[in-house]
């Protein structure tokens, strides 16, 4: 079942990767900046989905796998008309919201009206994912993933009809599809939602999705900052990048997750046996991170303004923004163990001040160079994310080998100074003009 399951769901990343990719090489070539700026800004806004049942869904992906193995049907289908019920009223209160934030910012009634039902059917759609994943279904995550893929397609032949509107018809057009594909089996679980285990298990939603919320946001603090502070130019440039940044990143999170596992199945039981365990697997994997970062980068910088000739991509936002992925495997195994310690309010604490250091570097490198501080304020914000990372948990394990502090930090450290090398080596090979 393991195999099989492994291989349906890389399945369907494949499909949506290649989808995603096909959508990154049409839309910002057949809408206008402007036009693009605007799918750049309802992406961001969907980037905050995990707010819209206050992160019940999160806590039912931890507590339904348990109960399905246990074979406790009446406990899942309670968990089943609860998250849906509640989930499904609190989507509408928010895509109402995010579509009056679309509104103020772009005064477009008609996109508007389309993005005020968008949220509530890809939320639908995710919570029947998480059902099937939950019920080792993985057939059926194949096929909703690959339909809710495939469908996001139709933006472009209706993007270059129809601009942007096209666009937003698209999105609406391909949630429905995949509703209809889905069938009555995505509203089986409706019924009485049981407010007592909702509100017994609120705190820790809550702390689950502001989490996520924050970390995703942190991992494309670009795209974020932009999006709320630059022109709309600048904005669609930021979301072509960032588009091409998010595919590397999910990829790397995707490869990363039968680590992880390993990693959390190791903590608790022998904590200097988990540590050994990452330590042999970064021994393995970061250099050929770090190196494929750089190679990125420099593929970026040559490649990407002949793929989008209406964009003129400088060097120095690229700089700035993809070398972070080399931090990935750092930071994503160091806050597995913060998860394993349970210390959710540390690491949200940790994602805060990594977001404000993000803030204030992007502040001050715009004072001086115009519209490049988000790509440096993601770049700083990762930095000390991971950084921070690396102090905590070295900390909170203290009982682990410092032979294995001493391989993690000099292999961050050396990562970081790699990374700041290349940096300097392109921004000379530029007469050291941004």
């Amino acid at each position: 079942m393991i195999l099989s399951g492994s291989r349906h769901t890389l399945f369907a990343n494949l499909i949506q990767q290649c989808c995603a990719a096909a959508l990154l090489l049409s839309l910002p070539n057949l809408l206008g900046k402007a036009e693009y700026a605007q799918v750049v800004f309802v992406g961001v806004l969907l980037g905050f989905l995990a707010l819209a049942d206050l992160g019940l869904s999160l806590v039912y992906g931890r507590v339904v796998p348990g109960l399905a193995m246990s074979g406790n049907k009446e406990a899942i289908r309670c968990w089943d008309a609860s998250v849906l019920g509640f989930g499904s009223a609190a989507a509408v209160f928010f895509s109402l919201m995010i579509a009056f934030i679309y509104w103020i910012r772009f005064q477009q009634v008609g996109h508007a009206l389309a993005l005020s039902v968008l949220p509530v059917g890809l939320y639908w759609v995710s919570f029947h994912v998480s059902r099937m994943t939950a019920a080792c279904r993985f057939d059926e995550y194949r096929r909703a993933i690959g339909a809710r893929s495939l469908t996001s397609l139709l933006a472009i032949p209706l993007a270059m009809v129809g601009g942007i509107s096209g666009w937003f018809i698209g999105q609406v057009v391909a949630a429905m599809l995949v509703i209809v594909q889905i069938g009555r089996v995505l509203w089986q679980p409706m019924g009485r939602v049981d407010w007592v285990l909702l509100r017994r298990h609120l705190p820790e939603a809550l702390q689950l999705c502001v989490v996520t919320v924050a970390w995703t946001q942190l991992l494309n603090f670009g795209r974020l900052y932009a999006s709320m502070a630059y022109p709309a130019e600048a904005v669609a440039y930021y979301g072509v990048v960032g588009a091409a940044y998010q595919s590397i990143s999910t990829l790397l999170i995707s490869a990363f997750i039968p680590v992880s596992v390993g990693l959390l199945g190791r903590l608790g039981k022998n904590d200097q046996e988990a540590f050994v365990y990452m330590k042999d697997v970064l021994a393995r994997t970061v250099w050929w991170v770090l190196a494929g970062t750089l190679v990125a980068t420099e593929l970026a910088i040559q490649v990407l303004g002949v793929v989008f000739p209406g964009y003129h991509f400088d060097m120095a936002t690229l700089l700035g923004l993809l070398p972070g992925i080399a931090l990935y495997p750092f930071f994503l195994l160091l806050g597995n163990c913060m998860v394993g310690k349970r210390k959710t309010l540390l690491y949200l604490l940790m994602i805060t001040v990594a977001l404000g250091v993000g803030l204030l570097v992007a502040h001050a490198v715009d004072v001086r160079f115009t519209q490049l501080g988000a790509a440096w304020g993601q770049l700083a914000g990762l930095v000390a994310f991971t950084s921070g990372l690396y102090l905590a948990t070295r900390r909170l394990f203290g009982g682990v080998s410092s032979t294995v502090w001493d391989y993690l930090g000099s292999s961050l450290l050396g990562s970081c100074a790699v990374v700041g090398l290349f940096i300097g080596i392109r921004v000379h090979m530029a007469n050291g003009v941004f």
